[in-house]
């Protein structure tokens, strides 16, 4: 049975499926952008409160640290739209390639116990990775190779970042924090970014949690654990359902 969606939340959530369908979607990182239709329900975070603390943080940039800013989300964007993996790991800051170098080592070891514990985007990420990618391949990756296959192959999806765009930015010394426009529009998010030895990049994980926030509420709505939920995405996604064996390690007493 496919997941039933509340009404306020099923434009963003089908876009989802359907880039799930088209086998395009691995790495659920990007919902947040395409959870606009989510903001002010309950459960989600306030975007007014979000303006708020935008407004607080450190002083409004000048127009060389606004371009630069600007110009490091669009080098993302632009290597996520072609598909680029090397490009797109080198816009990352090391927050987001230390997420990835620990996520990867969940994915090849974690057993049941260890999963049960992740986050919803953490779980889908791992199980997705496992059912989508060759165990010979996963176990051999690294963080970076991680995140570079699953640009490389399509499997982060493409519909998040198109028309997406920075606005207003702020700085504090060395880190930065932007407002993020879809389509001109800005639905209260905001974005991460550091300077690292003299470039702007961008901080992935600064929108992980508005993300989990919009699947933890798309859970609740359906009455439903997030291994159930996981596992019908994850049916949608293959056209199967999934074998329990994916919640084994890949890898244990160091041998695949």
């Amino acid at each position: 049975m496919a997941p039933v969606v509340s009404c306020a939340v099923q434009p963003f959530f089908m876009r989802f499926i359907d880039s799930l369908r088209c086998g395009v979607a691995l790495l659920m990182v990007l919902v947040a952008f395409a959870c606009v239709q989510a903001q002010g329900l309950p459960g989600m975070p306030d975007p007014e409160q979000a303006r708020a603390e935008f407004k607080a943080f450190g002083q409004a940039a000048d127009s060389a640290q606004t371009h630069a800013v600007h110009a490091a989300l669009a080098a993302y964007r632009e290597a996520l739209l072609a598909q680029d993996g090397a490009a797109a790991w080198e816009a990352v800051d090391a927050h987001t390639r230390a997420y990835y170098a620990e996520l990867i080592q969940t994915c090849q070891m974690g057993d049941s116990a260890a999963l049960v514990d992740l986050s919803v985007l953490d779980l889908m990420t791992v199980l997705a990775a496992r059912i989508r990618t060759p165990a010979a391949e996963l176990v051999r990756f690294n963080g970076r190779d991680f995140f570079v296959y699953a640009v490389d192959a399509g499997m982060i999806g493409k519909g998040g970042v198109m028309g997406m765009d920075a606005g207003i930015v702020r700085t504090a010394g060395d880190d930065a924090r932007a407002e993020a426009l879809m389509h001109g529009e800005s639905p209260g998010i905001f974005l991460d970014f550091h300077r690292e030895e003299g470039t702007w990049r961008f901080d992935l994980t600064s929108i992980f949690g508005i993300a989990e926030a919009a699947l933890t509420l798309q859970i609740q709505s359906q009455n439903q654990r997030p291994a159930e939920f996981i596992f019908e995405v994850l049916e949608l996604m293959t056209g199967e359902k999934p074998d329990p064996g994916i919640w084994h390690p890949l890898v244990e007493n160091g041998k695949p």
